[in-house]
Formats: structure tokens, C-alpha cells, sequence
């Protein structure tokens, strides 16, 4: 399950992806709704495959880790893919703590003068349209002033 935001740049910001994370990651925490850093730059082995996970945060209210994805452009099947192959180590490699939930993805793109910010879900275990995830999750107000 996906659920999507539209929200204008309104501040110069880091072009380099490293620097972009940096500034990302504490303005996250300063949302204050239970996020915690964990990691950032994290790569993911799985079979063949190598995955880069951009930050990797953790929501002690939903119980559950959220990695993040950022990019550039418009956000594409290839990218939902790979945050739904993410989420599928984080939900399947034994990486929750015992009565946590599901993990829950955030893809977030510059697009032009914009950011796309999707969030993803590990299959159908998430409803993100239920009012006790809106209500844990930044809302379209709260990621206007934490992507700045």
C-alpha cells in the first residue's frame, strides 16, 4: 500500500546526496512523533542483490523500523520496488525487536522544484489510510516544515 505527498522546495538545500542526509535525519528527529535514529547509509545484502538504505529510523510509537529512501526526479516502479524488497529484509530477517511491527518505508525524490514522499508499506500488513497510523505518521504539515 502506498500513500503519496506533494510538497513545493522552499529552502536551498544540500545538492549532494551524503549532505542531504545529514540534513535530513536530525530535522526527522526533531519532528518529535517518536522517531529514532538508527543508521544512516546502510547497505543490505540479500541474495544477489545489494541495497543501499539512505537512513534507517526506528518509530517507538508504531513499533517498527522505517527505512528511508531519498532520490532525485519522478519516484518510479523501480524505486517502490527496491523500498518493497527493503522492507521485506527488515519484515523477514528477524531484524524486529520482539511485539514490533511491521516496518514501514519512506521514499522521499526532489523533483524539480518539489518533493515527492511516498509512504510504503510491507505488503497489506499496513493500513496507511487507518486513523491510528495517521495519526503516528508526519502528515502532509509536518513534512512541509521538516523537509524545510
Amino acid at each position: 500500500m502506498r500513500k503519496s505527498f506533494l510538497i513545493p522546495v522552499s529552502a536551498a538545500l544540500p545538492t549532494k546526496k551524503a549532505d542531504l542526509i545529514n540534513y535530513l535525519w536530525p530535522r526527522f528527529l526533531e519532528y518529535g512523533k517518536g522517531l529514532c535514529f538508527m543508521t544512516s547509509q546502510e547497505r543490505i545484502y540479500t541474495g544477489s542483490d545489494t541495497l543501499n538504505v539512505d537512513l534507517v529510523l526506528y518509530h517507538r510509537g508504531l513499533k517498527c523500523i522505517v527505512p528511508v529512501i531519498i532520490g532525485r526526479g519522478l519516484i518510479t516502479e523501480a524505486q517502490i520496488d527496491k523500498a518493497e524488497r527493503i522492507l521485506y529484509y527488515y519484515a523477514t530477517e528477524d531484524r524486529r525487536d520482539s511485539g514490533g511491527n511491521p516496518p514501514l518505508a519512506v521514499v522521499i525524490n526532489r523533483h524539480r522544484v518539489s518533493w515527492l514522499i511516498d509512504y510504503v508499506s510491507y505488503g497489506d500488513s499496513v493500513d496507511l489510510l487507518s486513523p491510528d497510523i495517521e495519526r503516528e505518521l508526519p502528515s502532509l504539515e509536518d513534512l512541509k516544515a521538516i523537509l524545510g
